[in-house]
C-alpha cells in the first residue's frame, strides 16, 4: 500500500538527499513491516537510490557529484582510488567503515560499469539490511537483557568504526598489496626446473620456491612425441 511506497520513498531520498544513517531506516522498516517485508521494502529503495546516484555521477559528471557533496569530499576519495578504482570501491562497499552513499556517486565517475556497480551493492546491503532487520526482531527492546546486548553492540560497533577508520589508508594499502601481486616464472633448463617468485606491489618478494618439471623425457631409441 501506500506505506510500502513511502517507506521505499524514504529510503530512496536516504541514500540520495538525507544525511540519514540506513541503520536507522532499516530498524524502523523492520518495526513497521516485519524483519522480512521491511528489509524487502529497504533493499529495493536503497538499490535503486544508490544506482541513481551512480548514474548521476556518470552522466552529470564532476561538477554536480562536486555540488551534492562537496569538492573537497570528492577529492579525497578520487585521490584514494586513483589508479585502483573498481578495486578499491569495492572493498570499500563491502566493509562497515566507508560512506556508502558518498561513495555511489563516486563510483559513477569511475572505470566500474552499471552491472558490476549492481553486482556489488546488491551483495553488500543485502548482508546489511537483513542481517540489521533480523536482528531487531530477535532482541527486543522491551527487556533488560535486549536493552543491555543492543549497548553492548553499539559500543563496540563504534568503537570497530573509529579503528577501521583510523586505519582505513593501512587497509586499502593491505588490499593493494594483496592484489596487486606479480608472479615471476623463470625455467632453468640444466636443471629442468622452473623457478617461481611472488613480488608484492612495492617489488618485494613475497614467497620464493622452485617446481620440477615432471614431462618424461624421451629416450634416443623411442621418436617424440608429435
Amino acid at each position: 500500500g501506500w506505506a510500502a511506497f513511502i517507506f521505499i520513498l524514504l529510503q530512496f531520498s536516504q541514500v540520495v538527499f538525507l544525511p540519514i544513517p540506513s541503520t536507522v531506516t532499516v530498524a524502523a522498516g523492520a518495526a513497521l513491516f516485519g524483519p522480512l517485508l521491511g528489509s524487502v521494502y529497504s533493499l529495493i529503495g536503497i538499490m535503486i537510490g544508490s544506482l541513481f546516484a551512480f548514474l548521476v555521477g556518470r552522466y552529470a559528471g564532476y561538477r554536480v557529484v562536486a555540488w551534492i557533496i562537496g569538492k573537497d569530499t570528492l577529492e579525497t576519495w578520487l585521490e584514494k582510488i586513483k589508479g585502483k578504482d573498481k578495486l578499491f570501491l569495492s572493498a570499500m562497499f563491502l566493509l562497515p567503515v566507508f560512506p556508502d552513499d558518498v561513495l555511489c556517486f563516486v563510483a559513477g565517475l569511475s572505470s566500474m560499469s552499471i552491472l558490476y556497480f549492481a553486482i556489488v551493492i546488491l551483495i553488500s546491503r543485502v548482508l546489511a539490511i537483513f542481517v540489521t532487520s533480523y536482528a531487531i526482531a530477535l532482541i527486543p527492546f522491551t527487556t533488560w537483557w535486549g536493552i543491555l546486548i543492543w549497548c553492548i553492540f553499539a559500543v563496540a560497533v563504534i568503537a570497530l568504526f573509529v579503528v577501521l577508520y583510523k586505519k582505513s589508508d593501512a587497509i586499502l594499502a593491505w588490499i593493494d598489496r594483496v592484489f596487486h601481486r606479480e608472479t615471476r616464472v623463470t625455467h632453468k633448463k640444466e636443471k629442468n626446473e622452473f623457478e617461481v617468485e611472488i613480488i608484492d606491489a612495492d617489488g618485494s618478494i613475497v614467497t620464493k620456491g622452485v617446481a620440477k618439471n615432471e614431462k618424461p623425457q624421451s629416450s634416443p631409441d623411442q621418436p617424440p612425441e608429435k
